[in-house]
């Protein structure tokens, strides 16, 4: 459905002495398309790089079997296998899926895992020219399209009931990774740290200063950022239209696609960035993308419907930019 963007959320983190705490530490590496960092300072009686460095294998571990691409991963084995087969899933693919599922029903097929056909057929995959797709070619794809698709049992399993049908975790899965990333962190005894996957991120207790980690959320048009995200233990998630895109005749299209309706979002009326802030980072992500399909008015109203969850979003109106967030926004930022 949609690939995050990278580096769209900069961080402004100033690392200030405390007695409680130990030296602070950032290591960053090249995972899942995009610079992933983790920032931590804890007591001196952890071994910070140790626990850093077991983060990130268990990171990349769980990111090697979600990539659709890797041929030797859990995902293009589950891709691989045809119609009606039994596929026992290992746990953190049945949770991911199941998750999936879940936001599927929760935004109305907005967000779909199953989106694969779509975007080949729009060619952001990279393995035909990017174009606009005939009707009937989009109408083909859609019918492979569809989270009803997918047959998952309590016994992690998984049953493909459509042939064709392709599993795509692109939306959804940087998010788990960061998740299981600070579930890491936490198994080692580290209780303050920021995980950053390109936009992805999660505020594990306090930041600098004992006080709630500092975002700077960079205005998606202009230079300069759009507002200061304070947060403490959630997770935030942008989705946007304007790292991936190409431009026929003047209209700009970019891999945002609606999986209801087979067709690439537009600028002109449509979401340019949404960003999510929720408990877990993977409900962020997967919603950060639905809200950029649902539009501003049913994205806000769906948000304000979810527990522990809100939003922002900027959406063109004319040539003039719209920003919507719900009302418990207002309590994460400094000013819009």
């Amino acid at each position: 459905m949609i690939r995050k963007l990278a580096l769209l959320l900069l961080f402004l983190p100033i690392f200030l002495s405390s007695c409680e705490r130990g030296p602070t530490v950032q290591v960053s590496r090249l995972m899942m398309g995009t610079q992933v960092s983790i920032k931590t300072s804890s007591p001196d009686d952890i071994d910070i790089r140790s626990a850093i460095e077991k983060t990130f294998t268990e990171m990349e571990r769980i990111s090697s079997a979600m990539d659709r691409f890797n041929v030797k991963g859990e995902l293009a084995q589950i891709n691989n296998s045809g119609l009606y087969k039994d596929i026992i899933l290992t746990p953190y693919m049945y949770e991911i899926l199941k998750r999936s599922i879940e936001l599927a029903v929760i935004t109305d097929g907005a967000f779909d895992v199953t989106v694969s056909p779509l975007m080949e057929a729009w060619g952001f995959y990279g393995n035909e020219d990017r174009k606009v797709p005939s009707s009937k070619k989009i109408d083909e794809a859609l019918l492979k399209v569809g989270s009803e698709h997918l047959q998952l049992s309590d016994r992690s399993t998984l049953i493909f009931s459509m042939d064709g049908v392709e599993i795509d975790l692109s939306a959804i899965a940087k998010g788990y990774v960061v998740d299981r990333g600070i579930e890491t962190l936490k198994e080692h005894g580290i209780e303050s740290a920021l995980i950053d996957a390109g936009g992805d991120l999660y505020c594990l207790g306090n930041g600098p200063g004992n006080r709630p980690w500092k975002v700077g959320l960079k205005h998606p048009r202009k230079e300069g950022l759009l507002a200061l995200l304070s947060a403490k233990d959630m997770a935030i998630a942008t989705s946007g239209d304007y790292q991936n895109y190409f431009e026929i005749d003047g209209v700009r299209y970019c891999h945002i696609i609606d999986p209801r309706t087979g067709l690439a979002i537009e600028e002109e009326g449509g979401v340019i960035s949404a960003t999510v802030i929720a408990r877990d980072c993977a409900t962020a992500d997967g919603l950060a993308s639905a809200l950029c399909v649902l539009g501003p008015n049913k994205g806000i109203d769906l948000i304000e419907t979810l527990d522990g969850v809100e939003a922002i979003i900027i959406s063109m109106d004319g040539a003039d930019f719209r920003i919507d967030a719900t009302k418990g926004a207002a309590a994460y930022y400094d000013k819009i």
